[in-house]
């Protein structure tokens, strides 16, 4: 559990050491009947035992990744880190990361990215798992 101020940032760090399916939730008076939940779904290598990962989450991570391509989804940045290369979005469903709708934290490939997005603006855009991190590879302005 991790507790954090408004507006702030903070990492959680999960080991798993088996698959399946964990729930989440935040855990203030009110948040969870806003829908602040979410799931992580973690996979184990085939015909074998399954070994720990890590995900770390604002609020959640998505530990596998599923067979769906990555695909341009919606989003509203909610704030910018240009100096971290951050980037928070108010995101729908990301299929490919197996993820639901949420808003989270995420890297971004190239820093130059952020220099056309302001806070507030909606956005299309493409997430993988990069090196462990969730990261924005595609972003565009929304039509």
């Amino acid at each position: 559990m991790v507790t954090l101020a408004a507006s702030t940032t903070g990492e959680v760090v999960w080991q798993f050491t088996k698959s399946g399916k964990v729930d989440f939730a935040c855990l203030q008076p009110g948040h969870y009947d806003a829908g602040m939940t979410g799931a992580v779904n973690v996979a184990g290598p085939a015909g074998k035992s399954t070994q720990p990962g890590t995900g770390s989450s604002t609020p959640s991570a998505a530990a596998a990744p599923s067979a769906h391509a990555a695909e341009l989804v919606d989003g509203e940045v909610r704030k910018i880190d240009k100096d971290g290369k951050k980037l928070t979005l108010r995101h729908s469903p990301l299929k490919n990361l197996d993820m639901p709708a949420m808003t989270m934290i995420f890297q971004v490939k190239d820093a130059a990215m952020l220099d056309p997005v302001q806070t507030g603006d909606k956005v299309r855009f493409q997430a993988e798992k990069i090196d462990g991190k969730f990261t924005v590879t595609q972003p565009e302005a929304a039509r």
